[in-house]
């Protein structure tokens, strides 16, 4: 009797891998939301203030709300060896996305940047290459494509803007926030995700708080009321939350399949400035959306191999 309680059950193993997947896609996808507001809301507080103090105090103010959190917990400090991926970390998501994404709004609008968010699944997918085990099947790198291309197609015939300054401090955004996504990522698979962004967060905390100081605006408490509350959704959730969703995710679906959530952005971007700043959703916005969507399930049931040797 014991000998057949032992035995492997395919179906509940099955169940059990569904139900992972399912967690990990929705944990991913809170993630994606959370990120989705942040160009939005950017682009409105700097209106009131200085972009190079949004970009320096959104991580540095974050960090403090990271100590905070660690202090409740059981979190031990991070390993030696793990300083190196921290570190490309911090230059992704707590240095590099949070101040050329800052400058970035104050050239261009915040649809015209959502539309390059599409390239990150594509930076994520290449720098999860390099940084870990996946190695994404040529059916998954055609999902990548089409669905990027789909975005910037949209955007075409939107006419959406030019190429200008706004731009290429995005680009660089995207190429910065690849790496630390994709390290982050690598390292939730070994230790929680929370401990990743809180961690990172505090260890970049000494180099923020200089910039933070310098460029702290004259006119900081004499702002809309508005612009406190965007200022505090994206040190709380576009620097903080969304990543405990996120690295939390990717830990359970892999750093490729998490990436390509990231097709959702910015359209999540473009439905918010619409929706509050902006104008009406059209038909195209929806349906090219809805054709993203119909990508990313295909994505899922593509193979990603493992490469043999551990990292």
């Amino acid at each position: 009797m014991n000998g057949r309680n032992d035995e492997p059950n395919p179906l509940k193993e099955e169940r059990g891998q569904l139900f992972a997947d399912l967690k990990g896609y929705g944990l991913v996808f809170l993630g994606v939301f959370c990120f989705g507001l942040t160009l939005p809301f950017t682009r409105e507080i700097v209106k009131e203030i200085n972009p190079h103090f949004l970009g320096w105090s959104r991580p540095f103010f974050a960090g403090l709300g990271a100590m905070l959190f660690l202090s409740f917990t059981s979190f031990g400090f991070p390993k030696l060896k793990d300083f190196k991926k921290y570190f490309l970390v911090i230059l992704g998501i707590a240095w590099g996305f949070p101040l050329f994404s800052s400058l970035s709004m104050g050239k261009i609008s915040a649809s015209h940047g959502g539309v390059l968010l599409a390239l990150l699944p594509i930076g994520i997918t290449t720098a999860g290459v390099f940084l870990s085990r996946e190695r994404p099947s040529s059916a998954f790198w055609a999902c990548c494509f089409i669905g990027s291309g789909l975005v910037i197609f949209y955007s075409l015939v939107q006419g959406l803007g030019s190429f200008q300054l706004g731009d290429v401090y995005l680009f660089i955004a995207v190429f910065l926030a690849s790496l630390g996504y994709a390290w982050g990522s690598v390292l939730s698979q070994k230790v929680n995700g929370m401990r990743v962004i809180s961690w990172a967060l505090i260890l970049a905390l000494p180099l923020n708080l200089l910039p933070t100081i310098h460029f702290f605006p004259d006119n900081f408490f004499d702002l809309k009321t508005s612009t406190y509350i965007y200022y505090a959704y994206v040190v709380l959730f576009s620097q903080f939350g969304g990543f405990f969703f996120f690295y939390q995710g990717a830990a359970l679906i892999g750093v490729a399949r998490s990436g390509m959530l990231h097709l959702l952005q910015p359209f999540i971007t473009i439905l918010v400035a619409f929706a509050f700043f902006e104008k009406r959703v059209d038909f195209f916005t929806l349906l090219i959306a809805a054709l993203i969507v119909l990508v990313i399930y295909y994505s899922k049931k593509v193979p990603i191999y493992k490469k043999s040797e551990s990292l």
